[in-house]
């Protein structure tokens, strides 16, 4: 039996990151988070509490943009930002 949604663990989490990846506006302002956090401007948890309140409550199709859903995916940018610079 399948326990995953498209390898995500529920539905919200793949619509999480759905959106994040793929809208230029939420993307961006994952990207900048990720940066501040990647170049120690800020710590990780002040870049998650700062992407959250940047972030509408939901997603188009909504999905609720939580700390659960939202905090894998800005660490994969801090990670890449710290790998590329």
């Amino acid at each position: 039996m399948e326990t995953t949604f498209n390898g995500y663990a529920n539905w919200n989490d793949w619509n999480v990151a759905l959106w994040l990846n793929n809208d230029e506006g939420l993307y961006n302002t994952l990207c900048h988070y990720a940066e501040l956090a990647a170049y120690m401007t800020i710590s990780r948890a002040d870049a998650l509490n700062g992407l959250l309140a940047a972030l509408p409550q939901k997603t188009p199709d909504g999905g609720k943009f939580i700390a659960q859903s939202v905090k894998p995916l800005l660490d994969e940018q801090i990670a890449e930002h710290i790998k590329y610079s």
